[in-house]
């Protein structure tokens, strides 16, 4: 029997939205952000249970790649609708805590890991690579948190989100020499 990939799409969305939807509501429960429910589920169905779930539909259909892409806009929606909270005229107001603070946040993992990783027998080049992908923060999360904190409109919403940006502005940088 064929089996129909737009079905297996549409029912692996629809196993991921509902997965997420009862993870964020178990994380507010617990009085923690909703993101953390929702990536904790993402964790857990990615590659591990959506590939145990060996159901008929999804039967020689490989999902993989279109899902990743899908979630890949999911992020550039969500960074879309927190842009539309975020005042660049607020975020200047707190330039210079924000760029101490992301410089350091930038750092003060390449400080601190490279010498471990020396230390460990590792070349140079990944002690640096794992101490620069260590400084990186998520942008998204972090600012889907304060939205969610009704924090992401005040000063120190502005100052955390600044440094966000700056710390994963200066981390590609230094990922991408």
């Amino acid at each position: 029997m064929e089996h129909n990939p737009a079905v297996a799409l549409l029912l692996a969305l629809g196993i991921i939205i509902l997965a997420s939807r009862v993870g964020g509501a178990i994380a507010r429960w617990l009085k923690q952000p909703r993101v953390l429910g929702e990536l904790i589920v993402g964790v857990l169905l990615g590659p591990t249970l959506l590939d145990f779930l060996h159901w008929d539909v999804f039967h020689g259909i490989e999902l993989g790649e279109t899902i990743h892409e899908m979630a890949e806009l999911g992020v550039i929606i969500l960074m879309f609708n927190i842009g539309l909270e975020v005042s660049l005229k607020e975020l200047a107001k707190v330039g210079r805590v924000g760029i101490f603070a992301g410089v350091l946040g930038a750092v003060a993992p390449i400080v601190l890991v490279v010498p471990f990783m020396f230390a460990s027998g590792y070349e140079w080049q990944p002690a640096l690579f794992t101490g620069v992908t260590l400084a990186a923060t998520s942008v998204s999360i972090s600012a889907q948190v304060l939205f969610e904190l009704g924090v992401l409109q005040t000063k120190e919403g502005n100052a955390l989100l600044a440094t966000a940006l700056i710390d994963d502005v200066l981390a590609i940088l230094l990922v991408s020499v």
